[in-house]
């Protein structure tokens, strides 16, 4: 439950900050001498030099005031004519208001692309000219315009940048909005406990008593508390959720805000319909439910009309809960928030079978499997890992600069070493009857200061390593805590789900239908099993010692198809090759596993009636390089890196099945053999993936 943005009165603390530093240019005089007190207007606008700073504020607010009243080209025009003239007059101040405020303009005009561009060019002048207050304020309007494309690392990055210059300069405006936003981006990825720690943080930073705020900063205010309370919601602890709406609801009430006002009925109906108010929920939710669909907000309504569909779900009115499911999911047909229809699929698949239509329950079950196995829900977990692994890779940092204070430290011993050894050096020269003698103590010191001098270096680098491992490792075992699991769940409660559906309904299945149900269950068992070999396989690739060995490639090739023999034979496909040695030195049993996994897979995914594989083997002046080519469903430019990463997936399980992790383990063996990967292809002409191996020579 998320208020939308509102943009703050700051632009206009900015304007008048502007006003009081521009820089007015020495302009030359009507003889062409500087530092006469009559001054010449500039020749292309006609302004005359000290009036500049006031005529292009005006021009700024005017064209502000344009946008409010909807007229989006003719303010445009009206800013860029005062970003010219600021340059025009080289008053940078005002330059970057008016470039903050062109952003703002395309970003209510919802266009993002260009609002950031005019964020950025304000950012450059502010960092020119130190100015924090500008460019914590930029920072923030940069990662509200990610927002709506719910690109949340970028979000998060922003709002870190805003929190770290907002703390040095004690900016408690800015600190509370990157708490705030923070707040709301830890909602939409369901971490409702990180939620409440940003939202208390945020609460902390305002001023006492709340009554000093205006009314856009007590709307902020106002949707803070909505957020709070969505999570405590989401959290089940609905006492301290219904405090903070009823906090919300007074501040909009006292503001007679009648858009943000329907807010909290909607709020509130969830939380009567968790505390099993199921009537009262559903009213609430109507009622919100009429406001926003008389403003035509899409998106909105349709969370509405999910609530009361769950709360006729809970009072057995089926026929009621199937009506609102399907009116939810109409009004959410271009949302992109694709968790939200697979909730309703999910719930109208129960609602089905309770009614023993099976074939709508199988349908919308299929529905349901389709949402929770795209490519979306992957890139959400995938931005979940990258927001808490951004806090680690800080901690990481910390410790790094603690281990180069060390070293520092390890090098002025060497320096004062080195002070030494010159005091030594003169000592000899004034002592000639004690010269032996220091001679070898010199060479002494100098051989321990030159091998003290390479530990260190030899440490520092060793900690330098162990940090990228450590980051590594740290990424990668975020990225199986989230994805893994989520991929072994989902075969384990298909599984459960569908044999207890023919444990209830034994009877009345029809043959048919038994027989895909079986088909669904003996479908998700194998692909559980494909998902344990792979991760085996991942999992042990850095542990197995690299052992070289003269290879027989002709060998290696014959296995590879012994292997594959089934798939092969069943799609009738042709496996050439093209070798230009016979034998060479390599770890055989990798080679083998990244050929047959290239192999498999222009099998698998070829729809042409009879796949065709090409394997090659090159000879450079370095290197051996090797190619798999395919005829199959190629692969989009736009996917040529990504599908080498962990569970990476471009089609649906039940159209092509694997586990994600064949090319992720392919790169991580050429990457650990000394080679790179790579492929080249286009949609629908088939793809070759080629790889380098290193030569190498056994003694």
């Amino acid at each position: 439950m998320l208020f939308p943005r509102q943009k703050t009165h700051l632009r206009y603390w900015s304007l008048l900050i502007a006003l009081y530093f521009s820089y007015t240019p020495v302009y030359a005089t009507e003889t062409g001498e500087e530092g006469d007190n009559v001054k010449k207007t500039n020749n292309v606008t006609g302004i005359h030099p000290e009036n500049a700073a006031q005529h292009i504020t005006i021009m700024i607010d005017s064209a502000w005031q344009l946008e409010n009243e909807g007229m989006v080209e003719a303010a445009i025009s009206a800013t860029r004519d005062a970003i010219r003239l600021s340059r025009d007059f080289h008053l940078n101040a005002l330059e970057q208001s008016a470039l903050q405020q062109l952003g703002d303009i395309f970003y209510f005009d919802e266009k993002m692309d260009s609002a950031r561009i005019y964020y950025h060019q304000g950012l450059a002048i502010a960092k020119m000219e130190e100015d924090s207050f500008g460019i914590t304020d930029l920072l923030g309007d940069i990662a509200w315009s990610f927002y709506p494309d719910n690109q949340l690392d970028s979000i998060n990055l922003y709002c870190l940048e805003m929190i770290k210059i907002g703390q040095a300069n004690k900016n408690f405006t800015h600190l509370f909005e990157a708490s705030r936003l923070l707040g709301d981006l830890y909602y939409f990825v369901e971490e409702y406990n990180t939620t409440l720690q940003y939202g208390f943080a945020a609460l902390k930073l305002l001023p006492s008593p709340i009554s000093q705020l205006d009314d856009i900063a007590q709307l902020e205010l106002a949707g803070l508390y909505a957020t709070i309370s969505g999570a405590y919601t989401e959290l089940q602890s609905l006492d301290s959720a219904l405090y903070y709406v009823d906090l919300s609801d007074a501040i909009v009430r006292s503001l007679d805000d009648s858009l943000h006002l329907m807010w909290n009925p909607y709020g509130r109906g969830y939380i009567d319909l968790y505390r099993g108010n199921m009537r009262l929920g559903i009213a609430k939710c109507m009622e919100a439910y009429r406001y926003f669909d008389a403003l035509g907000e899409e998106n909105t309504t349709g969370g509405c009309l999910e609530c009361a569909a769950r709360g006729y779900l809970k009072l057995g009115q089926l026929d009621s809960a199937e009506y609102y499911f399907k009116e939810a999911m109409l009004h959410s047909s271009d949302n992109s928030a694709h968790d939200f229809l697979a909730d309703i699929y999910e719930s109208l698949a129960q609602i089905y079978e309770q009614q023993g239509d099976f074939a709508q329950s199988l349908h919308f079950h299929k529905l349901f499997k389709e949402q929770t196995d795209s490519l979306y829900q992957v890139a959400k977990r995938n931005n979940i890992a990258l927001l808490q692994s951004t806090f680690r890779f800080k901690e990481l940092k910390a410790e790094q600069e603690k281990l180069l204070l060390l070293a520092k430290s390890d090098e002025a011993i060497i320096k004062g070493q080195r002070t030494a050894n010159i005091l030594i050096s003169i000592a000899l020269v004034l002592t000639g009857l004690l010269a032996g003698f220091m001679g070898y103590y010199y060479r002494t010191n100098k051989s321990r200061n030159t091998l003290l001098s390479e530990e260190v270096d030899r440490r520092t680098k060793e900690l330098s390593d162990m940090n990228t491992s450590l980051m590594q490792a740290n990424a990668e075992l975020e990225e199986f805590a989230h994805i893994s699991s989520h991929d072994l769940r989902e075969p384990i409660r298909n599984i459960t789900s569908f044999s207890s559906l023919i444990k209830r309904k034994a009877s009345d299945i029809s043959g048919d239908d038994l027989n895909e149900f079986v088909s669904i269950i003996q479908f998700n068992a194998r692909q559980m099993q494909q998902l344990v070999n792979d991760i085996y396989d991942f999992t042990r690739i850095n542990k197995d010692e690299i052992s070289l060995t003269k290879v027989v490639l002709t060998e290696v090739i014959d296995d590879i198809i012994k292997i594959l023999n089934g798939s092969i034979t069943d799609r009738n496909a042709i496996i050439d090759t093209s070798l230009c040695q016979n034998a060479i030195i390599t770890n055989r049993g990798m080679l083998f596993l990244v050929l047959r996994n290239l192999v498999e897979n222009g099998v698998k995914y070829n729809t042409s009636e009879q796949p065709r594989i090409q394997i090659t083997l090159e000879e450079t002046a370095n290197a051996y390089l090797w190619k798999v080519k395919d005829n199959g469903i190629g692969i989009p430019t736009a996917y040529h890196q990504r599908v080498f990463e962990l569970f990476k997936r471009l089609h649906n399980r039940e159209e092509f099945q694997g586990s994600g992790l064949g090319l992720s383990i392919s790169r991580k063996i050429v990457q650990r053999l000394q080679g790179e990967i790579g492929v080249d292809s286009i949609e629908g002409e088939g793809s070759t993936f080629w790889f380098t191996l290193p030569k190498l020579h056994v003694n």
